[in-house]
């Protein structure tokens, strides 16, 4: 499924350089330049954009929310893990789920994010997406529950980093676990989205990668003026806050 994901992509991005390429020389010969000038600009605008959109650019700082701890759980609640996987498959790391929630004898929240193309998402086609994270959602289950694992599952908000904050908004959590393509498959949705969460929500996390040993990131503690300052947390989105389960 990702393969064909970054193909629209980088299909869109190249509509991108070339619609840009057209208007700048367009702008430059209704302005009068010659012939000379339209192919310098054009070939200028080609390279600019090209760097923009399709070159891998340095990796920036994050620019950190205000770190933030999951709404509180309540007392004598059963401990809960949220897994957001936008993996195609979470079945090879089934074992490692099932052990994490042996620990404390936890449930588990399975969360799909319905990731799209760029393209699909411009043109406000969603089905596609949305039916492929429901059968990522029935086939973790499936997985899930053959192992042992009490388990529901949600289709998640596109975004990764909305689905992970809706999860902990209405679901709560104790942990939180991502299960991501390796760095070679990534949806341009799941770049950064591990480093992003750990920088945003102070809960323990795990990142699982198929075929490769878990991370796993502590939360840091809050100084005690955030404690004291910290406000009520996170806000869900419409679209899942509206959304159904399945058991």
């Amino acid at each position: 499924m990702n393969n064909s994901l970054k193909s629209e992509d980088l299909a869109f991005r190249v509509v991108q350089i070339a619609v840009g390429t057209c208007l700048a020389a367009f702008a430059v010969a209704s302005a009068g330049g010659g012939t000379a000038d339209v192919i310098a600009v054009s070939h200028v605008s080609a390279a600019v954009l090209t760097r923009l959109l399709l070159l891998p650019s340095r990796k920036r700082s994050i620019r950190e929310a205000p770190r933030q701890a999951p709404p509180a759980r309540p007392a004598g609640a059963r401990h809960r893990i949220v897994v957001v996987a936008t993996a195609d498959d979470i079945s090879p790391l089934v074992d490692d789920l099932r052990e994490r929630a042996a620990e404390h004898d936890s449930d588990v929240v399975l969360v799909c994010p319905a990731l799209n193309s760029r393209l699909a998402h411009w043109v406000s086609d969603v089905d596609g997406a949305e039916r492929a994270a429901r059968l990522r959602v029935d086939a973790g289950l499936r997985v899930l529950v053959q192992a042992g694992v009490d388990a529901l599952g949600v289709v998640g908000d596109p975004n990764p980093l909305q689905a992970i904050e809706d999860a902990l908004w209405i679901h709560g959590a104790d942990e939180l676990v991502l299960v991501t393509n390796a760095d070679d498959q990534l949806h341009s949705s799941e770049r950064r989205v591990v480093e992003r969460a750990h920088a945003r929500y102070r809960i323990p996390l795990e990142h699982l990668v198929a075929g490769q040993p878990p991370e796993v990131f502590e939360p840091e503690p809050l100084p005690v003026a955030d404690q004291l300052a910290e406000g009520p947390g996170l806000a869900a989105s419409p679209a899942i806050a509206g959304g159904t389960e399945t058991a």
